[in-house]
């Protein structure tokens, strides 16, 4: 089946020009469509999802909510991703803090089984948390496997490990201590 692309254009009666889009995107070996609203060329509705993509089975890959070409919603996931068994892959809430010009993210990424595997925060695109991890990774059995502290994109932590691992039990395994993205020796903190 050779994939089609097209378009269809109208204007609104103020003069903007609102645009649906029905594209293929290549991404490796997984061929998409992917249909999308534009107005004034940016992704943007603020009505309903602004961009579904299906595979070419016509299965629903994943939709997403946009305003002013940015993943962008205050009350639900913004972006929700598909496993290829159905179960969710991927949600992705972001919202705009427009008094701090911020972009916020946190993404959450599940196993196949709907298991969570992932947890990330960004502010501005770089990965950020200043209340605690920015990445968190999952055992299949639901307990933390790794915990990373990110302030502003590096590894940073003033008050204990940046790195930390643990087993399947809960038990830790290693700590690795940064400081404005440089690793450093054990800080102690009674001695301060």
């Amino acid at each position: 089946m050779q994939p089609e692309y097209f378009y269809h254009l109208c204007s609104d009666i103020f003069g903007l020009q609102y645009s649906v889009y029905v594209d293929v995107e290549i991404r490796g070996d997984l061929t998409l469509y992917v249909n999308y609203i534009t107005l004034d060329f940016r992704r943007h509705n603020i009505y309903d999802i602004a961009e579904k993509q299906y595979n070419l089975n016509n299965i629903l890959v994943s939709i997403a909510y946009i305003i002013d070409d940015f993943i962008h919603d205050e009350t639900k996931p913004a972006k929700i991703e598909y496993n290829p068994n159905g179960t969710i892959g991927e949600l992705r809430y972001c919202t705009v803090d427009k008094s701090r010009n911020e972009y916020r993210t946190i993404s959450k990424t599940y196993y196949n089984g709907g298991e969570l595997f992932y947890m990330e925060y960004h502010v501005n695109h770089q990965l950020h948390n200043s209340e605690g991890p920015a990445e968190i990774y999952y055992h299949i059995n639901g307990k933390i496997s790794d915990e990373r502290y990110w302030i502003n994109g590096k590894l940073h932590n003033e008050r204990g490990p940046a790195i930390v691992e643990y087993h399947e039990s809960g038990a830790i395994s290693s700590v690795e201590y940064y400081i404005y993205g440089v690793k450093i020796e054990k800080v102690d903190h009674h001695n301060s």
